[in-house]
């Protein structure tokens, strides 16, 4: 899993699912859940210059093997099948 703004591609994030997050890096575009909003949002990044690549503040794009060997060496049972939530 590799944050796409690291990569040095322009990106678009579409609605509030990544508010709060810190942004990886200048080809990061926000907007509204409207195909307006998002036609608008597309456009700037296209027209904007390539952002130069640089490493994510999240990490250093491994995180798909380490949580692939964590979940290989998990023993399911019972009890974590029918975990409930307590918040």
């Amino acid at each position: 899993m590799i944050e796409s703004a690291s990569l040095g591609i322009p990106a678009v994030n579409v609605g509030p699912r990544q508010a709060g997050r810190l942004p990886c890096g200048s080809g990061v575009v926000d907007c509204a859940e409207t195909f307006p909003a998002i036609r608008r949002a597309v456009r700037r990044a296209l027209r904007q210059p390539s952002p130069q690549k640089q490493g994510s503040v999240y990490g250093a794009g491994r995180a798909g093997k380490r949580i692939a060997a964590v979940i290989g060496r998990l023993r399911i049972t019972p009890r974590l099948m029918h975990k409930r939530s307590t918040f």
